[in-house]
């Protein structure tokens, strides 16, 4: 009897070490919710408390150009032009200026592990490299079980001038991140566009280097704590800017109309009309004499005929 329950204990040890074996080579996964929408599933691993998850999958769900040496022990990604190279059990993070080839180092607080072919690092320290050196912002939900990339939020409400050429016109899109204040609008006849945005925020210099197009021969900007103004020099064909929001986003859309062909031919047409008056009085006048500050003019029947088919 002793020995059936000796032998059924090392059973039970036996059927409990390998479920536990089991459970340990199970893989666990994170969900990952990309910028499009779309969510994935990267490897996870848990240690002490500490969330670790995939390399290996993250760049391939993110499709960031990377390369894995096992002989080496590491892993590395191709992020806006940073390589960055992770080493198996070292906490050390090697980040290269592509354009410059110089390097530094980052350091963490966790080693990166490798573990079934793939290589893990622990997420807190990755989130704040990850947005450092990318436009995105990574965050867990309260589970910590669901980690999400989102654009990270930037400090300017434009984002910049987009220029279009149309048939009638030109066609300039301020570029907003977010819902503007009010705007107003005003085209001097000397060619000076001004428009203010109450409460817009935006990069002057990138603004200011905006390339002409169209009819839009200048672009400048001026940042007041209270208002933005965008300053355009446009062409002297403008004669109308039209100011709407767009429906479907934050955007501003300025209508330029210019003078079409036609409307071009009969202002000159009026303009060479008006030269030839002045020249038909002046040869037919008969009499012109002074007096009292004013000129006397005698003209002939047929001229004031003449005059009256303008």
């Amino acid at each position: 009897m002793r020995l059936f329950r000796f032998l059924n204990a090392i059973l039970c040890f036996v059927v409990i070490s390998f479920c536990n074996a089991q459970t340990m080579e199970h893989q666990a996964f994170l969900s990952l919710r990309l910028p499009t929408g779309d969510t994935v599933a990267i490897g996870r691993a848990d240690s002490a408390g500490t969330l670790y998850f995939s390399l290996n999958d993250f760049f391939i769900s993110m499709r960031i150009p990377a390369s894995v040496s096992d002989s080496t022990g590491k892993i590395e990604g191709l992020m806006a032009m940073q390589l960055v190279r992770f080493t198996d059990r070292s906490p050390f993070i090697v980040i290269t200026e592509r354009t410059t080839n110089t390097s530094t180092i980052y350091q963490m607080l966790e080693n990166v592990f490798r573990k079934n072919g793939d290589y893990f690092v622990s997420a807190n320290a990755f989130i704040p490299l990850y947005e450092r050196l990318s436009e995105h912002r990574l965050t867990f939900n309260a589970q910590r079980t669901l980690m999400l990339i989102d654009p990270l939020r930037s400090p300017y409400s434009i984002d910049g001038i987009q220029i279009d050429k149309k048939i009638n016109g030109t066609l300039i899109t301020i570029k907003a991140n977010s819902k503007l204040g009010d705007v107003e609008s005003w085209l001097k006849p000397d060619g000076w566009l001004f428009v203010t945005i109450m409460g817009a925020k935006i990069d002057t210099d990138r603004i200011d280097a905006t390339k002409p197009f169209g009819a839009v021969r200048k672009v400048m900007a001026f940042q007041s704590p209270a208002s933005l103004q965008l300053t355009f020099q446009v062409t002297s064909d403008v004669v109308q800017a039209e100011t709407v929001n767009d429906p479907t986003s934050n955007d501003i859309h300025i209508s330029l109309r210019t003078l079409s062909t036609a409307e071009k031919e009969a202002l000159n047409k009026k303009k060479e009309d008006s030269g030839n008056i002045v020249n038909f009085l002046v040869s037919d006048a008969t009499n012109i004499s002074f007096k009292e500050g004013a000129f006397d003019v005698v003209i002939s029947f047929e001229t004031i005929e003449h005059l009256m088919k303008y």
